[in-house]
């Protein structure tokens, strides 16, 4: 079925159905690899050529022309999570972090190219905000794909995303150990370093392992890097085909944070499962302190409209973006009075870390099971292949863990 954009009512518009396409090269794969001239996908396919001579080691995790909606005079207000104290801050400072986007070469050097590219991307959507801020509305097809690709784009760069994927690693790695057993983890370790362990080293291995939330494992920028350039056609396709209600707010003023995209529930969504890109029933952010943009999907018929903004509106999008920050609010330099009353937590965890403990058995959770027992249970579930501790990696990349063996 052709999708019919709601800007300008056409059914299989052209323009939208190149959102289909990477937004940084029509031919762009999600793999890649990268050397200190090109970058390259699987097959050779060349992205781009590294021209620059100094490598940006400032970068933004949220777009600075986005931040100018609430800033004064380049200035807006940062509110920790932590309990830290609001202070004034730069538009250029506001949210940097050194080296977020940096992949490493085939010759070991750090490439800024992906944050190049993001930038390419946010140089096509300034104007298109700009021109939003100043009364335009609705958006023809082309401006409307290139502001929803840096909406997709903006959810998909962030820390918590990078955050959820090293989690969720770890706590499937602490999965597999736990059900596999102390004497199964033994044998792993000892033939993959060729040497046998001392008791005392596989205690420390199974506690360091088996833990809450898993082992400590830094962060894989190239897993997050390959899920945005993955994810991000798909959902500026999805959101450039959805209706959007730009809300105007007279009275009312609005705030942001460093996870700025709200993702919506549907009505009668399960309070214990949670909301993803794929599941959301609408998604909302704050375009500047008075106008807000709620993008309700596909599935509804009306087109894009511009509205007045409710008082309640205005209540859950402040709500919602405060629950999102994960480090900062931000908000303009007069607009403290919105977090009268509020409490803001740090929030460090992505995913439950303390499920599957029923799993984690010293004694291995199929202990016991008798191996016909065990092929029937699989072939019942499908025979699929799942994972065992002999396809986990050792030692794990990026885990942080330290062994001394004692002085006898």
């Amino acid at each position: 079925m052709a999708l019919r954009c709601p800007g300008c009512s056409q059914m299989g518009h052209g323009t939208h159905a190149g959102a289909q396409r990477s937004p940084w090269n029509p031919r762009a794969r999600p793999r890649y690899a990268v050397t200190g001239t090109v970058v390259r996908g699987v097959g050779g396919t060349t992205y781009a050529a590294l021209v620059t001579k100094r490598r940006a080691r400032r970068q933004h995790v949220l777009s600075k022309f986005y931040l100018r909606g609430f800033a004064e005079d380049g200035q807006l207000t940062r509110v920790p999570t932590d309990g830290g104290s609001p202070h004034a801050i730069s538009l250029n400072d506001a949210t940097v972090v050194r080296d977020f986007y940096s992949v490493e070469t085939d010759e070991g050097e750090l490439s800024d190219y992906f944050e190049l590219a993001f930038a390419g991307v946010e140089q096509k959507a300034a104007p298109v905000l700009a021109a939003v801020l100043d009364g335009q509305w609705p958006l023809d097809c082309k401006s409307k794909e290139a502001l929803a690709t840096w909406i997709a784009l903006q959810y998909l760069r962030t820390e918590a995303i990078r955050n959820s994927q090293t989690q969720i690693a770890a706590m499937l790695t602490r999965l597999v150990v736990g059900a596999s057993g102390k004497k199964a983890l033994r044998v792993r370790i000892e033939r993959a370093e060729g040497n046998t362990i001392s008791d005392a080293r596989l205690d420390a291995e199974w506690a360091d392992l088996t833990k809450r939330g898993g082992p400590t494992v830094a962060p894989d920028v190239d897993a997050h890097i390959r899920t945005i350039l993955e994810l991000t056609p798909p959902t500026a396709a999805l959101l450039a085909h959805s209706q959007w209600s730009l809300d105007v707010f007279r009275r009312k003023v609005l705030l942001t944070s460093d996870h700025p995209v709200i993702l919506v529930p549907e009505p009668g969504h399960p309070a214990n499962f949670g909301v993803g890109l794929a599941n959301a029933g609408a998604y909302g952010l704050a375009l500047s302190r008075s106008l807000g943009l709620v993008i309700m999907g596909p599935n509804y018929v009306l087109p894009d409209m511009r509205v007045p903004g409710s008082t309640a509106l205005a209540r859950a999008l402040n709500a919602g973006a405060i629950l999102n920050a994960r480090k900062a609010v931000f908000h303009h330099p007069d607009d403290a009075h919105l977090l009268d009353g509020v409490t803001l937590r740090p929030r460090i965890e992505e995913i439950e870390m303390g499920g599957g403990d029923h799993f984690v058995q010293e004694q291995g959770f199929f202990a016991g099971v008798e191996p016909d027992a065990f092929d029937a249970i699989r072939s019942a579930e499908g025979g699929g292949e799942g994972m065992t501790l002999a396809d986990l990696e050792w030692p794990i990349p990026g885990r942080r863990f330290e062994w001394v063996e004692p002085s006898p």
